[in-house]
């Protein structure tokens, strides 16, 4: 459960989110993916697609990058001012 993911992943809806080294964890929703039915696969295959689809259109990401850029330019005239 580190970085975006546990922002993404809805534990059993989207996925599967499990702490870092939890092996036995891991072995248990591999084979709860496997054992899932088609339809119930499907329908957590497309939910997941579906989440990445809305919060990562071209436009946002977009104005993602924008906004770091433009905290970066912010903190750099600061720190030109600072030192000047």
């Amino acid at each position: 459960k580190r970085g975006a993911l546990p922002e993404l992943i809805s534990h059993g809806h989207n996925g599967f989110l499990l702490p870092p080294n939890d092996f036995s964890g891991l072995k248990l929703a591999t084979r709860k993916i496997f054992n899932l039915k088609n339809s119930e696969y499907d329908k957590m295959r497309q939910t997941a697609r579906k989440e990445v689809e809305t919060r990562f259109t071209l436009d946002k990401m977009a104005k993602s990058y924008e906004e770091i850029y433009r905290k970066i330019i912010k903190k750099e005239k600061i720190f030109k001012k600072t030192i000047l």
